[in-house]
């Protein structure tokens, strides 16, 4: 079984806020794990942002949507589920080497496959979206998955062959697509892909591996849970369970300024909440990221109460399956 060497206690621990015997907040729910106990689910950190290829700080949002979980509880009247039902953890932080992306991501991916040796499904949160090359890679080395699928809500396909010969937060997925057998293009749905900040050649080999790619306008005209009930088939049909992951900048500028790349014309709330929801309440999931948050460069900590709330989105699916 993988050992847990390089996983730290949380950068900052959620405190109460308000008391009341009706309701359970959710600092009182996500509490630092005791490495003993097996918890549903488990919030984990990768702090690094070193392969960022445009505004840096995605480092800084692990602690920053731990911190943004303040004013939550575990229940929401939108889906009338409450999370209180499953157990859940703050697991820590990967000990990053922020000068090395190879030692952080080997590090990363040992941390990965203690949890799903333990039957734990990880919740992380980057750091810049290099990090998926980890979190993707341990999911495929599961001894119980032969095929993988991925869900991947984005506004940029992360196909890049490289940046100028260097590695970045550009090319993780095309990594995988070459390395990992376990991963193809057939399993592999993009959404929210948008903007003049794409390439027609990479769309064209996403084509090219078939891969399905959901515009931001096809979100727009059809409506999220039309294109996530297609991805999910699309991620799940032949393969033995599938992996998420959300980029912040899939959503539009206006909830989410705090990120590297952000852009008008984004997914709305409701979109992305619908969608990690759903993707969280499905049997085969195994766990997901979300990445790109920069406080540095967020108003009014926007960005992060978003995420935060993402996260609690995806483990209220899971709690259904519980």
């Amino acid at each position: 079984m993988a050992d847990l060497t390089h996983l730290q206690p949380p950068g900052v621990t959620i405190n109460g806020y308000i008391e009341d015997e009706y309701e359970t907040r959710l600092n009182a729910a996500l509490r630092p794990w005791d490495r003993d106990s097996t918890p549903d689910a488990g919030l984990l950190g990768v702090p690094y942002d070193g392969a960022s290829v445009v505004r840096s700080g995605s480092r800084e949002a692990p602690d920053a949507v731990r911190q943004a979980f303040y004013y939550n509880t575990t229940y929401s009247p939108d889906f009338d589920v409450d999370i209180a039902d499953i157990e859940i953890a703050d697991l820590g932080d990967v000990d990053v080497d922020l000068m090395d992306i190879a030692t952080t991501h080997a590090r990363t991916e040992d941390v990965m496959t203690a949890l799903f040796d333990r039957g734990v499904t990880p919740v992380v949160v980057g750091g810049d979206h290099s990090i998926s090359y980890a979190t993707v890679a341990a999911a495929c080395e599961r001894p119980d998955i032969e095929n993988l699928g991925l869900i991947q809500f984005d506004a940029h396909q992360d196909l890049r062959h490289s940046h100028g010969g260097q590695p970045s937060s550009g090319v993780q997925f095309r990594q995988l697509l070459e390395e990992r057998p376990e991963f193809d293009g057939e399993h592999y749905a993009q959404v929210g892909i948008r903007g003049f900040m794409n390439s027609k050649p990479y769309m064209e080999y996403a084509d090219d591996q078939g891969i399905t790619v959901f515009s931001g306008r096809d979100v727009a005209r059809q409506g999220m849970e039309t294109v996530v009930s297609e991805a999910l088939e699309i991620a799940t049909t032949g393969t033995d369970g599938f992996f998420a992951t959300v980029d912040i900048d899939c959503l539009d500028l206006s909830i989410a300024p705090g990120t590297a790349a952000p852009s008008p014309g984004g997914l709305s709330a409701w979109d992305i909440l619908e969608g990690v929801y759903a993707v969280g309440s499905h049997p085969k999931s195994l766990g997901m990221d979300l990445v790109e948050i920069a406080p540095p460069h967020d108003v009014n900590g926007l960005t992060s109460i978003t995420g935060a709330t993402i996260l609690l989105h995806y483990l209220g699916g899971l709690s259904t399956r519980r």
